[in-house]
């Protein structure tokens, strides 16, 4: 199955490892490293509009990936 997590995109349930909140990034030095790591890979696809409130990790045959979104973890969870 598809989930939404905001802008145009959908990625496959099956795909997704991990849902954290932004509060959880910035308040882990751990999360931070692994962000700014994904950042530098270009890892990161923003599809938040600028609002970043959660970041799904997802692994992809090409490898992690990390989506910005504006939909709050909750939000993302139940879907």
């Amino acid at each position: 199955m598809y989930l939404h997590i905001g802008g145009d995109k959908v990625v496959d349930d099956e795909e997704i490892l991990l849902i954290l909140p932004r509060e959880t990034v910035m308040h882990s030095y751990d999360n931070r490293r692994f962000m700014e790591t994904a950042i530098g890979f270009g890892r990161v696809d923003d599809v938040s509009g600028g609002e970043r409130d959660t970041y799904i990790i997802t692994a992809v045959p090409e490898g992690i990936r990390v989506y910005a979104s504006a939909v709050g973890a909750a939000t993302i969870a139940k879907r």
